[in-house]
């Protein structure tokens, strides 16, 4: 009983770990989400699909969520989770307001 609220303990003290890069782009249409699993440790790299963003990105914000402790703990730490967010850049001088064309 005592080991289960010490954990219970533990993990109230885990927070979010966030990184956000933000470029001096203009942004161009909506933020796109997604979300990545890494194995083995983080070891492997997150592989985010932005090739609909034909001008570069605006901004990029990467996340591990509240949740990823468990989901690490109850993987004995080969999966983590992660959510990267972005936004995709605005042709040079354009006005940043067009929607981000499909991915071919």
């Amino acid at each position: 009983m005592r080991n289960i609220v010490l954990a219970l303990s533990m993990a109230s003290l885990v927070g979010c770990f966030t990184t956000r890069v933000v470029s001096t782009a203009a942004p161009r249409g909506n933020e796109t989400e997604e979300t990545t699993l890494y194995f083995v440790y983080g070891l492997t790299d997150a592989k985010v699909n932005a090739s609909g963003c034909a001008n570069g990105l605006s901004a990029v914000e990467f996340e591990f969520p509240w949740y990823y402790v468990f989901v690490r703990g109850l993987s004995g730490g080969l999966i983590d989770i992660g959510t990267t967010k972005y936004t995709c850049a605005a042709p040079a001088g354009g006005s940043g307001d067009s929607t981000p064309q499909a991915a071919k």
